[in-house]
């Protein structure tokens, strides 16, 4: 879980780039969106299974958590500027602080390349 969360945070700074300013002004979208889910928040009788992207995670995730059934609690972490804001990044770190995942998916698109 260390290894998954320093490769999003050396994104993040690849992203933004060595000026530390840049990481404190983030490219916004016209409208900014996250969503944080978490099924079976307090169980811990089934595995987790964290999907995190954008809105196509999110258009898929009820598919994921239905197939899965009762073999695992499924969540998600959607959010519009995933990679180029460092909010997003801490709000990922309390979510993998609070929970233990057994599988992550990662399928974010171009939101915050700009």
């Amino acid at each position: 879980m260390t290894t998954l969360l320093s490769i999003l945070l050396g994104a993040a700074v690849f992203q933004t780039g060595p000026d530390a300013s840049a990481a404190a002004r983030p490219i916004l979208e016209p409208i900014e969106w996250s969503n944080v889910w978490v099924v079976g928040a307090n169980q811990k009788d089934r595995p987790r299974v964290l999907l995190i992207g954008d809105s196509i995670v999110r258009g898929y995730y009820r598919v994921v958590e239905r197939e899965l059934g009762e073999k695992a609690y499924c969540a998600h972490f959607a959010t519009s500027a995933f990679l180029s804001n460092p909010d997003d990044l801490a709000m990922l770190k309390v979510l993998l602080k609070r929970y233990r995942f057994d599988v992550i998916h990662i399928n974010n698109g171009l939101h915050g390349w700009a």
